[in-house]
């Protein structure tokens, strides 16, 4: 993905993870679910923090690194960042 479109996706990414960092904001409780047993009961929580800065800041490291290497690892560290985000946005769902 060289030129315009590689930069393009990179942009697209970025605005994908800060979005879903800004819903994490709003969205999470001062605690969050962050691991749930064999049994499907909620029994790990981390402040609200620590999964908003994972996702900000594996989700921008990989997109700026793809952005300036066109490097598919950045790219997918990029979507990793955007996972996590949306992974603590639907635990939340689940578990509150």
């Amino acid at each position: 993905m060289e030129g315009p479109k590689g930069a393009a996706v990179a942009a697209i990414l970025a605005a994908v993870v800060v979005a879903l960092a800004i819903a994490q904001w709003i969205v999470l409780p001062d605690q969050v679910v962050m691991h749930v047993g064999l049994t499907g009961q909620a029994n790990g929580y981390a402040p609200k923090w620590f999964p908003l800065a994972a996702s900000i800041g594996i989700g921008l490291f990989g997109t700026c690194w793809f952005a300036v290497t066109r490097a598919k690892v950045g790219l997918l560290l990029g979507a990793i960042g955007a996972a996590v985000g949306a992974l603590a946005l639907v635990m939340t769902g689940l578990f509150s």
